[in-house]
């Protein structure tokens, strides 16, 4: 598992393709790029991996995204996140959420949805004058509900999806030594819905390691979603905002913990 990140790392084309070249092709790469550069022999290159993740980091369109980001030009980004969605890419945008452009989410949602595989949203903490609690209550429910109608129907619905039970280290790490690697998993009732939940905690993320599934059902009819964290001293926070996020898709608060040693 590479990430590889910025500034933006495309404009570095000679050092991309001698660090890709150094690479198995069965490493599993995630690009993060504000998708201001397409460059084909970087990206031919890219096609020849097993696994390539584009990670966007787009905030909006038009004069939102201009805003927020000046030095962005929406047409051309447009057109590049074409080129990689005719490739063949998996697409996944993480957009910071600020007072400025939630408004226009519903919008980008519609209108350029069909573009990524998988949206994550981040609100902004700081600087404060960019929360989005500085929008008058009656407003912002307004668009939280232009949100919900507006949420792509082929992402699935976690809710009632998710057993109640996160199991912490009861599996063996793929990606090292146990005693570096914290392993939680989670039983989800279907496939498509443990997907889902794969994909938003791969993408959504950056400390997460590595996300998978089991190839087919449990003895129990359950998919198993195993989730892989670095042992530091920060897991306790980590794992906690995992169960955050997992929580709100799932709608499922009352969570039993079972570690290994149980």
């Amino acid at each position: 598992h590479v990430q590889i990140t910025g500034g933006e790392p495309l404009l570095h084309k000679k050092k991309n393709l001698d660090f890709l070249s150094k690479l198995s092709k069965d490493v599993k790469i995630q690009y993060r790029t504000n998708g201001s550069i397409y460059d084909n022999e970087v990206t031919d290159f890219l096609k020849t991996f097993d696994t390539v993740h584009f990670l966007t980091s787009i905030d909006g369109q038009e004069d939102v995204l201009h805003y927020q980001r000046p030095r962005s030009e929406w047409n051309v980004i447009e057109e590049n996140l074409k080129q990689y969605k005719d490739k063949g890419f998996t697409i996944i945008n993480t957009m910071t959420v600020t007072s400025f452009n939630i408004h226009q989410i519903p919008k980008f949602i519609n209108e350029q949805g069909y573009l990524f595989d998988y949206m994550v949203y981040t609100p902004v903490r700081f600087p404060e004058e960019y929360r989005v609690n500085l929008i008058q209550p009656s407003k912002l429910k307004q668009i939280v509900e232009e949100l919900k109608q507006a949420e792509d129907p082929e992402q699935g619905d976690l809710k009632n999806m998710v057993y109640h039970i996160m199991e912490i280290d009861s599996f063996a790490s793929k990606m090292g030594d146990d005693k570096d690697i914290v392993t939680l998993s989670f039983s989800v009732k279907e496939k498509a819905a443990a997907e889902d939940l794969m994909n938003f905690i791969e993408k959504g993320y950056e400390f997460v390691l590595d996300a998978d599934i089991t190839p087919g059902e449990q003895s129990d009819g359950t998919h198993k979603v195993f989730v892989e964290i670095e042992r530091t001293n920060h897991i306790h926070k980590q794992v906690m905002e995992v169960m955050d996020g997992v929580s709100k898709l799932s709608e499922e608060f009352d969570w039993r913990f079972r570690y290994y040693k149980n």
